[in-house]
């Protein structure tokens, strides 16, 4: 059996959802496990077009705070005529790295649920993503989706990892494609958060979501291009 709860207290940007498993032992002991999962509204988008999140972010115990990754002027190409970023999906890490690894692909944000699966299924395609994101010329941002209140989900009864990790996906594009268009809406400017994969049913939920979308084909064609 499993429940979760979710506090109403919210005094410090965090809500908590917890979930508690029975164990049964071969012998019939029952044991009690519970997790706890802390949820937060300020982890940052680290747009320099937000300054919403700039205004709202917190330093370390230093008082030091971490520079913004993505550019404030993204790029506009033929296949999005809009300043934008781009969010890949899992298979486009594993698939095309080294497309992803051109210097013209810039400005992308990586999700932590796609960080986790990319470690799970290749430890050097991951060291090779974690460069990519040390990497202050390519502007690779890891967003952790899953400790962000409004972009973390919930695995439904019957629904595989797989397709819960693609719909965090399009959550996480989703959330941030609204958040960034709030955040220069005052200004007058325009952007767009794109979700690139290589998977027909993804991308189908996705546009029936509202979700902007390109095939694997977006990195290949726009290199060079980007700028």
């Amino acid at each position: 059996m499993t429940s979760f709860k979710r506090s109403l207290a919210d005094s410090h940007g965090s809500s908590e959802l917890s979930s508690k498993v029975f164990l049964r032992s071969s012998k019939g002991k029952c044991t009690k496990i519970v997790r706890e999962l802390y949820l937060r509204h300020d982890i940052p988008c680290s747009s320099r077009l937000c300054t919403r999140c700039l205004a709202d972010t917190k330093g370390d115990s230093y008082g030091r705070i971490r520079p913004f990754v993505l550019s404030p002027s993204p790029p506009v190409n033929d296949t999005i005529k809009v300043p934008h970023y781009i969010v890949p999906d899992t298979n486009i890490f594993l698939h095309c790295m080294d497309v992803l690894e051109h210097a013209t692909i810039t400005d992308v944000i990586v999700l932590q649920t796609v960080l986790d699966e990319v470690r799970a299924r290749s430890l050097p395609l991951y060291n090779r993503l974690r460069a990519l994101v040390a990497s202050e010329e390519k502007r690779f941002y890891v967003f952790h989706n899953e400790f962000r209140s409004e972009t973390y989900v919930r695995r439904e009864p019957e629904e595989t990892i797989n397709d819960r990790n693609d719909r965090a996906v399009r959550r996480g594009v989703q959330w941030y494609h609204e958040h960034l268009k709030e955040a220069v809406k005052d200004s007058g400017g325009n952007i767009a958060v794109v979700m690139v994969s290589n998977d027909k049913g993804n991308l189908e939920k996705g546009k029936r979501e509202g979700v902007i979308c390109c095939s694997s084909t977006y990195p290949m064609l726009n290199i060079g291009q980007r700028g």
